[in-house]
């Protein structure tokens, strides 16, 4: 009476399978740090020649987890500085610009993004070069109060009131 293939993979469900950890994102098997089991030949044939995975072992999944966990730490670092800075701009909630203006109230030249970021940044005492702002009106052509929105974070955005001033 022979094993048969079923019963072989009953009792060995793992065989012919190595853990590996990905050195790089491999978006349809997971993320660096991840550990995989996978096809000896999978690993040796594609993984490892890509630079993609190395063999598990205790030290390199403790390194993986580390590194993971440090990342975090520095993402919700990152989070809690942009949350903090939202909050001042928040304080502030109300930026003016002046502006040179004609008789009929005009306002001679444009309002740019770097303008408000400028003003933006000197009042609050932060760098905000780089984050993206949105003028909520397609126009400012006149004096007067102007919704915007800077996104300070992927996840936060602050509405303020840019109000132009003649000069």
């Amino acid at each position: 009476m022979g094993v048969t293939q079923k019963k072989l993979r009953q009792r060995y469900p793992n065989a012919g399978k190595l853990s590996f950890v990905l050195t790089k994102d491999a978006p349809p098997w997971g993320k660096e740090g991840d550990v995989l089991r996978v096809a000896r030949g999978f690993a040796l044939n594609y993984l490892v020649p890509r630079n993609l995975a190395v063999p598990a072992s205790p030290e390199v999944v403790a390194e993986a987890e580390a590194k993971r966990a440090a990342e975090e730490a520095a993402r919700v670092a990152e989070f809690e500085a942009k949350a903090k800075l939202a909050g001042q701009l928040r304080a502030v909630g109300k930026f003016s610009l002046t502006r040179t203006v004609g008789e009929d109230g005009k306002l001679f030249g444009s309002v740019t993004s770097a303008d408000v970021i400028g003003v933006m940044s000197a009042k609050v005492g932060a760098d905000l070069d780089g984050m993206p702002l949105t003028f909520l009106k397609k126009t400012m052509d006149h004096l007067g109060d102007y919704p915007i929105a800077i996104k300070v974070h992927p996840d936060i955005t602050v509405d303020l009131i840019l109000s132009l001033v003649a000069k």
